[in-house]
């Protein structure tokens, strides 16, 4: 009723209603803390708090790396991504599927949703 006369934005209705769900089957401190973390990633531009993180000895190729880290299950879902400009290392966008990274520490994110940390010392 409140959303067809315009005094409830449906974001906050479809917020609510998560709230609600979460809070019934987890409990109040962990629904908070569900949103809490759904806005500092998708509201605020953070990273998740419990990002996976994956080590490496050598250079790696970053369509095989988002295979090995699980962020594409497939070269051409990776490729795919990459294309659609939806893959970024550590906050910028990349477009190069040649792309190889060697020595140091990347946040891999593919979407908004898919997020990787990558240590490489090689």
């Amino acid at each position: 009723e409140s959303i067809n006369n315009n005094s409830l934005h449906p974001k906050i209705a479809k917020e609510n209603l998560a709230l609600e769900i979460v809070e019934r089957f987890c409990g109040k401190e962990l629904a908070l803390k569900a949103k809490e973390e759904f806005d500092n990633i998708h509201s605020k531009n953070e990273l998740p708090s419990d990002i996976a993180e994956f080590s490496f000895n050598e250079e790696q190729w970053i369509v095989k790396l988002m295979q090995d880290t699980n962020l594409a299950s497939s070269g051409s879902e990776a490729r795919r991504a990459i294309k659609a400009n939806s893959v970024s290392v550590n906050g910028e966008k990349i477009s190069d599927e040649q792309l190889k990274l060697n020595n140091g520490e990347f946040i891999i994110q593919v979407g908004k949703r898919k997020f990787a940390k990558v240590m490489i010392k090689g």
